[in-house]
């Protein structure tokens, strides 16, 4: 699937892309008609696997999830039929394979919904130094603060990621360094002793920024990689007193191994289709935590455990995982992928596989 063609609607904003095109692939088609997608910002992996579970990223606060722009799918079913899903036609399986389609057929076309491309796009970096995480959580909760706000910006999109190195926040905003100030964004997160640089940059530039050279080297190479992650929504926002304790709950040794947690911005544009609309469950969350690890020993496993322990026992009412940032040690790992949607996605399990053709783990079972 992966030399299936490219193709574009005459000058429409319709695209149709095989199953196993490549983000970047799709990006340099849309460059040339200035037009876009949202979606990560990892470039070297693909577009059957990203736009069937959400597809999240610095632009999904202004548009919306990757599936969001999926508007017809072609799919090999369980029964080795090829099928055409939409909100016309075979309307169930179309809620199905956005956002849970790994279980439900092989993609081969999608049909999408492309944006026109913003003219300026602003990267704004700030990196801090230290010998603990803990020794800045109150910027961690500054940054929350910001980035969980109902009336935030929806063209302002941020990240905060903590390793041994240090911490680094990557905001994008799209638009131009005064309208970012006109928003009132800027003053709320400048940091005194951080070292920040900013890039005023045109789509094209920018997206060579977001897919990060690195990424779209590596994205083929396998590695052993421990995860976890969990969607925080607006009742979840942690208090000063609580960012402080998850933060000094790290060990000290662990500032010697090769690790990253992150926190993003979710919400934004995400947030206005209603969540039975597609099988994405996470239209509430205002915030998702992901901790990883690629080859992690037992003691940086144990330590990043432990953290997401202590995060679980301070928002108890969170339970919701995003289904791209697979965790093969999740406990019911359905009803955390795809919440009060499970149900209906084990119906539609049982029409089009009931024999389970499409499985893997953690992939929706039939309702028997």
């Amino acid at each position: 699937m992966q030399h299936f063609q490219y193709t574009q609607d005459g000058d429409s904003n319709k695209i149709r892309v095989g199953g196993g095109t490549r983000l970047s692939q799709i990006d340099e088609h849309l460059s040339a008609s200035q037009q876009a997608i949202p979606h990560g910002m990892c470039g070297g992996i693909g577009i059957g696997g990203h736009a069937t579970v959400g597809g999240i990223g610095p632009m999904s606060r202004m548009w919306g999830t990757t599936l969001d722009h999926v508007e017809e799918v072609e799919v090999v079913t369980a029964n080795a039929t090829i099928v055409r899903v939409s909100l016309k036609e075979n309307s169930d399986l179309f809620f199905a394979m956005r956002g849970a389609g790994a279980g439900f057929g092989i993609v081969t076309e999608f049909v999408m919904r492309t944006r026109p491309a913003p003219s300026s796009v602003l990267h704004l970096s700030q990196t801090l130094s230290y010998s603990h995480p803990a020794e800045i959580a109150d910027v961690l909760h500054s940054w929350q603060s910001v980035a969980t706000d109902p009336s935030l910006d929806n063209r302002f999109g941020t990240e905060m990621v903590f390793s041994p190195a240090g911490a680094r926040i990557s905001s994008t905003w799209f638009g131009s360094e005064a309208e970012l100030e006109q928003a009132g964004i800027l003053s709320r997160i400048q940091i005194a002793d951080a070292s920040t640089t900013t890039h005023q940059e045109t789509w094209e530039d920018s997206l060579a920024r977001l897919a990060v050279e690195e990424a779209l080297h590596t994205a083929p190479i396998p590695n052993k990689l421990y995860s976890k992650s969990l969607g925080l929504s607006s009742s979840d926002v942690l208090s000063k007193a609580e960012v402080a304790s998850i933060l000094a709950s790290l060990p000290a040794e662990l500032m010697l191994e090769d690790w990253s947690i992150k926190f993003q911005a979710a919400g934004g544009a995400v947030t206005d289709i209603p969540a039975g609309i597609t099988a994405y469950a996470h239209r509430d969350k205002v915030m998702f935590y992901q901790s990883y690890a690629a080859g992690a020993s037992k003691a940086t496993r144990t330590s990043l455990e432990n953290f997401h322990r202590e995060l679980l026992n301070t928002v108890t009412q969170a339970t919701g995982t995003y289904p791209g940032f697979v965790d093969t040690e999740l406990r019911d790992a359905q009803r955390s992928y795809w919440g009060s949607n499970l149900a209906a996605l084990e119906d539609i399990k049982a029409k089009w596989d009931p024999k389970d053709v499409f499985h893997n783990p953690q992939s929706v079972s039939a309702r028997i």
